[in-house]
């Protein structure tokens, strides 16, 4: 009989033990389940919070952008003009530079002691008359008689 108190006791501790485990399984889970529930609350309100701190500011951040914007279009515009100045100057000496070019190329001294003298061209001009026919250049045949119509108003 001692014996099977002994087994009694033991089986009856085994029992407990198992459902204490259980019990403590339960109650670890129970007490997963409202964190999780707490987690997801705290996020849902997290959420509202930056969504209304996103909606707070979002007109500040399009009028600051709106202003950088138009600063830049500002900045912009200045620099543009000054680019323009800038190539203005340098055009202008190059063109100084080429009308220099061309100025000596075309006054050639014959001599160094006769004063310059105009350089003529290597084609003498053309002393036909030429008249425009059906959108064509033709030359004027005949000389003055056939003068080409002049162009002007009609009259009624």
């Amino acid at each position: 009989m001692a014996e099977s108190k002994v087994e009694e006791a033991q089986a009856l501790k085994k029992l407990v033990s198992e459902r204490v485990k259980v019990a403590t399984k339960e109650t670890s889970m129970d007490k997963i389940r409202q964190r999780e529930k707490k987690y997801q609350k705290l996020a849902k309100t997290i959420d509202h919070l930056e969504r209304a701190k996103r909606e707070e500011f979002a007109p500040l951040i399009e009028a600051a952008y709106k202003q950088s914007c138009q600063q830049g279009l500002v900045e912009e515009r200045e620099r543009h003009k000054h680019e323009q100045q800038a190539n203005a100057v340098v055009n202008h000496a190059e063109e100084a530079g080429r009308l220099k070019q061309l100025e000596e190329s075309l006054w050639r001294p014959a001599e160094p002691s006769e004063p310059p003298r105009p350089v003529q061209p290597a084609v003498a001009p053309s002393t036909e008359k030429y008249v425009v026919k059906q959108g064509r250049i033709q030359p004027l045949v005949g000389g003055a008689q056939a003068q080409p119509k002049k162009l002007g108003k009609k009259k009624n």
